[in-house]
């Protein structure tokens, strides 16, 4: 989506394009059709019509392959191809933009963003600066993941792609041009096609991969490489072809048929199982498309339409620009922004877009001293790159907003979350690989008295308990992401392994005096399996058969049990509740108690454990929600205190705000 040449910079009048093909009105036309798309999937995530709109990105692989490698192939003919033109030629291209969205959302978030959103964004810039976001985004999570909305450069995913292909595509052509000047299509055919069964290899086992990895995504760039080769090298065989198969009416139908296989991938291609088989679709519209020539029918009359085209000539920064605008508004408010805000967003965009363009790109991009604009421009994306990394080692820089007294808070308990977790990791070495499900001992294992089993909602109790321990106690904490605490009941497979070894260890440990259950029901409210019976298919059934066969075994332990009914979740994301300089508090923490209670997997799960627990006198329940609410108000900040961290989990305040209760209780039920 990248590269082209302007005599004159001010787009307001439409430039002509210095390439071996001459100026492609048209697929200036489809590069802002690609961008309308990828903006309204955005944007309007629930217009149905609109939600493959992604595809907007794969299009842009197509045009920008067909149109660098046009450019390499009639350098290379030519004999003035320059691996230092070439890369020169990137940088002045890729660089000026990017740079000044970079530091626009750099200096946005100083000022707006809190501790661990600037942490990860400085990442983010580093990743952006670097060309390697795809792969840092691979190592978090996936594209299409409700956290991904919170990321404000996810979109950078593609130009990860891009200029990580053109580090080796130049060398190629260049050291098959030495060789084997006519085996160039064939390279790029064996490449693309290894590149493609590897892409339907993994989208179903290791879609993350899949999707961000150049290895299974670069054979969408190279069917426009390969398409360019055509263009420049078959093209009177391939006249003589079309003569015969009709000529400019086969040009007609290549334009129509490319013309609804994109719309139809732009409304009906899923999110799920993406790239796969998927994107072979809208790669082959957009062959079609530019194949039929600027004169096909839809070429000439929709995509170079003069407004189409102007669009098309500033959708590099529109691309850049819009993800933040949106992005951003959805991280400070904890919600997709309104239909209002995102029309608002579009015309924003659009005037950022020219303004970096006419401003920025361009006077950098073209005119004299090139070598001094690459070198300057190079050295200014390490700097900003190093001080993306220095906001992510300084952990957002919380200095911005926070107290002297409340960072050293922060920064003991993380170091005892720390310390904890490597006390666990030289027992259960494998439990702490897997991000996130981390098991953590308070003291040396075998020193510890109470035993916390559950998911993450056993984990974020773990904190706040080890503060109100006495002496001769202490916490070790085993949970295990989305797995409830019950022997038998299985949710994650590869997670309930770990929950077998916590069994294990709470049986042969007899210190370990009182057990601790604590889950989300919400998240094991639906398909489970009971391990015991696996033809038990009611999901109440196998939860209670859970319940009974983990309550009468701690029994005949001699252990005791604490059920912990679960913390209230908030109907928003507790990010709205944190101070912002120049916002403020968006909520003030104070919901309805209605919401909690008409929960239907809580109320399900608390009147069947309540049930089933009274037969067990080792059975004991408390219910965090009697601490967290009265009788119609529940409550996210206590004292100024920010009890929660997202939706559902408690924060470390949290945590240390419920802690007194549950210690008080174990010690009474331990008596």
């Amino acid at each position: 989506m990248k590269e082209k040449a302007i005599d004159n910079p001010d787009i307001g009048k439409i430039p002509a394009q210095k390439s071996s093909l001459g100026w492609r009105p048209d697929i200036d036309g489809l590069r802002a059709f690609a961008v309308f798309a990828v903006f309204a999937f955005h944007a309007f995530p629930r217009l149905s019509f609109l939600k493959g709109g992604f595809v907007g990105v794969d299009v842009f692989f197509v045009i920008s392959g067909f149109l660098i490698s046009s450019i390499i192939y009639t350098q290379l003919a030519k004999g003035t191809f320059s691996f230092w033109n070439f890369y020169s030629r990137r940088i002045r291209r890729i660089y000026p933009v990017l740079l000044t969205v970079l530091i626009a959302c750099l200096g946005f978030g100083a000022f707006f963003l809190l501790a661990d959103e600037y942490q990860q964004l400085g990442k983010h810039v580093a990743g952006g600066a670097g060309f390697v976001s795809n792969i840092i985004l691979f190592r978090e999570k996936g594209y299409f993941d409700n956290a991904s909305a919170t990321k404000p450069l996810l979109h950078l995913w593609s130009l990860g792609i891009e200029e990580q292909f053109y580090i080796f595509w130049p060398l190629i052509l260049w050291l098959t041009w030495k060789f084997k000047k006519n085996a160039m299509f064939w390279v790029a055919f064996v490449i693309a096609t290894s590149s493609l069964v590897m892409n339907l290899y993994w989208f179903k086992t290791k879609p993350d991969m899949d999707f961000f990895m150049p290895h299974t995504r670069i054979w969408e760039l190279l069917c426009g490489a390969m398409l360019a080769w055509g263009n420049l090298h078959w093209k009177e065989r391939a006249g003589i072809v079309k003569a015969r198969l009709g000529g400019d009416r086969l040009n007609h139908f290549l334009s129509i048929n490319g013309f609804i296989l994109l719309v139809v991938s732009i409304v009906f291609m899923q999110e799920k199982g993406f790239p796969g088989w998927q994107a072979i679709l809208p790669i082959v519209a957009t062959v079609l498309i530019i194949m039929a020539g600027k004169d096909a029918i839809l070429n000439r009359w929709i995509l170079s339409n003069k407004v189409l085209v102007w669009f098309g000539l500033i959708s590099y920064p529109m691309y850049l620009w819009h993800w933040p605008l949106i992005s951003m508004k959805r991280v400070i408010h904890g919600e997709h922004p309104s239909v209002g805000y995102c029309i608002s967003a579009f015309v924003v965009c659009t005037v950022l877009a020219w303004l970096t363009t006419r401003f920025i790109e361009n006077p950098l991009r073209f005119g004299e001293h090139g070598k001094a604009k690459t070198v300057g421009l190079f050295l200014a994306m390490i700097v900003l790159g190093s001080v993306g990394l220095a906001i992510s080692a300084k952990k957002g820089i919380p200095q911005r907003y926070l107290d002297s007294q409340t960072i050293e808070k922060n920064n003991f308990l993380e170091k005892v979350k720390k310390e904890s977790q490597l006390r666990c990791n030289a027992f259960f070495s494998e439990w702490n690989s897997i991000k996130g499900i981390n098991c953590r001992f308070q003291h040396e294992p075998g020193k510890n008295n109470i035993a916390v089993i559950g998911d993450s909602h056993a984990s974020h109790l773990f904190i706040g308990m080890t503060q109100f321990t006495g002496k001769g106690e202490g916490v070790a904490a085993f949970p295990a992401s989305g797995t409830p605490p019950f022997i038998g009941v299985q949710e994650n497979k590869k997670f309930y392994r770990f929950h077998q070894k916590a069994w294990q260890y709470i049986t042969e440990h007899p210190e370990i005096k009182v057990v601790v259950l604590a889950h989300r029901p919400h998240k094991t409210f639906g398909e489970i399996l009971d391990t015991n019976h696996p033809t038990e298919k009611d999901p109440r059934r196998i939860m209670e058969n859970g319940m009974r066969h983990t309550f009468s075994y701690l029994r005949d332990l001699g252990k005791q049990v604490l059920v912990v009914l679960d913390s209230p979740e908030l109907p928003y994301h507790a990010k709205v509740l944190e101070y912002r300089p120049f916002i403020g508090r968006l909520k003030d923490g104070v919901f309805n108690r209605k919401f909690y209670d008409d929960t239907e997997s809580i109320a399900i799960y608390n009147r069947q454990i309540s049930t089933v627990a009274e037969e067990f006198p080792n059975v004991h329940i408390i219910d965090l929600a009697k601490y967290l609410c009265d009788e119609h108000k529940c409550y996210a900040v206590k004292d100024g205190k920010i009890l929660y961290k997202d939706g559902d989990h408690l924060s470390n305040d949290g945590s240390l705000y419920v802690a007194p209760y549950l210690m008080e209780k174990i010690r009474e039920i331990s008596k």
